[in-house]
């Protein structure tokens, strides 16, 4: 994801996911990533599950630079870091 190889991040993020379907931490840079790629609903669909599984997630988004901006862009983003609920 580093390189913004976006596509190949997803795959290898999903595979990921396949195996640990709880891991907060996957579900957070696949919403990341998803966010990148230009998915809004996929970046806030990922990020409520990570939210749910960890809430210290939507602390770390919110100081996040790249959610920050991700969340210029997406209004149901920006919903979710502003909001104390899911």
């Amino acid at each position: 994801m580093n390189a913004r190889d976006l596509e190949r991040a997803r795959f290898h993020l999903e595979r990921a996911l396949g195996l640990e379907p709880e891991g907060d931490h996957i579900l957070y840079t696949l919403a990341l990533c998803s966010g990148l790629a230009g998915d809004g609903g996929g970046a806030c669909e990922n990020l409520k599950r990570a939210i749910a599984l960890e809430p210290r997630n939507r602390i770390m988004a919110r100081q996040d630079a790249e959610f920050v901006g991700l969340a210029s862009q997406f209004p149901a983003l920006r919903a979710m870091l502003v909001s104390d609920s899911n």
